[in-house]
Formats: C-alpha cells, sequence, structure tokens
C-alpha cells in the first residue's frame, strides 16, 4: 500500500470515513434506481 495524504493517522481515517460514508451513497442511489426500472 502506498502512503499518501490519506496515510497519516486520523486524519487520513477521516478522509477514508468520507470517502467510505460517499461510496454507499453512490450504492444506494444505484439499488434505488435499479428498483424503481424493475418497478417501471
Amino acid at each position: 500500500m502506498e502512503e499518501g495524504e490519506a496515510g497519516r493517522g486520523e486524519e487520513g481515517d477521516e478522509i477514508r470515513k468520507k470517502e467510505d460514508a460517499s461510496l454507499m451513497d453512490v450504492h444506494e442511489v444505484t439499488e434505488r434506481k435499479i428498483e424503481a426500472n424493475i418497478e417501471l
């Protein structure tokens, strides 16, 4: 693994948490779109 800007202790953890939250949001939106398509 590379130690980049996100690799510094707590600061890196905060950045990762934000990235994880963004990915989860995208995943939820995608699932809802799929469900909506099935309903149509």
